[in-house]
C-alpha cells in the first residue's frame, strides 16, 4: 500500500467533490483534502494552497 494524498476542489465542473470522496473511499491509506475553491487543476489555479499541502505532508512524513 502506498499512502496517497488527494486534493479536490469543492467547486470543480469536471470532477465534482463526490469523485474525490469516492476515490478516497476506495484507496487504502488515502487522505482527502478538499479545498473550498473553484477549478479542476488546483496546482495551476491555486499553487500556494497546493504547495502548503505538499509541505505539510512531506514534513509529517519526515518526522516518522
Amino acid at each position: 500500500m502506498v499512502p496517497t494524498v488527494l486534493v479536490q476542489c469543492l467547486r470543480d465542473s469536471i470532477a465534482p467533490a463526490s469523485v474525490g470522496r469516492w476515490l478516497a473511499g476506495h484507496l487504502p491509506q488515502s487522505r482527502l483534502i478538499e479545498l473550498a475553491v473553484s477549478g479542476h487543476c488546483p496546482h495551476i489555479s491555486h499553487p500556494d494552497l497546493v504547495v502548503n499541502i505538499l509541505q505539510e505532508v512531506l514534513d509529517a512524513r519526515a518526522r516518522t
